[in-house]
């Protein structure tokens, strides 16, 4: 249907539909899946850890149109528990004892330095009647 014959059959003048083209006749096509998303697909099988700048200079793109396109097809990275090194047993037996000072209705204060010497050992834990500390443990 052409401007003219649009704006005879709403009343409206033939300026109206140069004015305002979209208003009038308006089509809805399906958009393809394009080959980057593909390449995306493949980019994050090979490269699961890679960082958005990354796959950018791969692809010869910023990493403002990876993070929209990530975006747009709804991949996202999930936080792990756990490193996938680390030991089991011991993560459960740590989680158990968090809970266990939760039950009675302690509170949890986290106490850690700014300055940390690069010897620090993982972190360990002390309690009093009131509190749950965690303090770094150092090496030697």
């Amino acid at each position: 249907m052409s401007i003219r014959e649009t704006a005879k059959r709403f009343h409206k003048e033939v300026s109206y539909g140069y004015r305002y083209p979209d208003s009038l006749v308006k089509t809805n096509r399906a958009k393809t899946l394009c080959p980057r998303r593909r390449k995306i697909d493949k980019d994050e099988r090979q490269y699961p850890d890679a960082y958005q700048r990354e796959r950018a200079a791969r692809f010869g793109l910023r990493q403002k149109s990876i993070c929209q396109a990530l975006k747009r097809w709804r991949l996202t990275y999930k936080k792990m528990r756990g490193h996938p090194k680390a030991d089991e047993k011991t993560r459960h037996l740590f989680q158990d004892k968090i809970a266990r000072y939760q039950k009675q209705v302690k509170p949890l204060v986290y106490s850690m330095k700014e300055t940390l010497p690069t010897t620090c050992q993982p972190l360990r834990i002390f309690s009093t009647r009131s509190a749950l500390f965690w303090v770094p443990r150092l090496a030697g």
